[in-house]
């Protein structure tokens, strides 16, 4: 629907690259659920948020600490999306 109304972009093509790179790992098509994503962008907005406010013994926190510590970060972008 971004691309129909002119408004896909990078945010577009990377989650267009995540889904083709989980489709491809899986072995068949996944839909694609734009909601998922938008959900999960709503979950860091108010983890963010009790961080910021002082809440450093809250749920999220403890969430936001756990995702930290097990998350591997690399730098590596897709050429499709640069």
């Amino acid at each position: 629907m971004a691309e129909e109304l002119g408004f896909a972009g990078n945010h577009t093509a990377i989650m267009k690259e995540i889904h083709e790179q989980f489709s491809t790992k899986k072995g068949k098509r996944i839909t694609l659920n734009a909601a998922v994503p938008a959900r999960a962008v709503g979950l860091i907005a108010h983890i963010v948020e009790e961080i910021e406010s002082g809440r450093k013994d809250c749920m999220a926190q403890k969430l936001y600490d756990f995702v930290e510590e097990n998350t591997l970060y690399t730098n590596r972008i897709p050429d499709e999306v640069k």
